[in-house]
């Protein structure tokens, strides 16, 4: 007995289109985000910020706090 597969809505997208769909949603993010918290959306960014010395010890670690949550 074959099976036979139905034909998928997104079968057009592909690899690429999740891509572009992705980059795209992180650089909405961190444009919406850049005027509040600098645009970290992630507290590897902030840490790495803070090592260089590019924030300070209390406004990292507020951050990150509030990354986490």
């Amino acid at each position: 007995m074959d099976v036979v597969k139905s034909p998928s809505k997104c079968s057009t997208v592909g690899i690429q289109g999740i891509d572009w769909a992705f980059k795209g949603m992180i650089f909405a993010l961190i444009y919406c985000s850049a005027g509040i918290s600098g645009g970290h959306i992630n507290p590897a960014v902030t840490f790495g910020l803070f090592l260089a010395r590019k924030l300070s010890l209390a406004r990292a670690v507020f951050y990150m706090v509030m990354q986490c949550l």
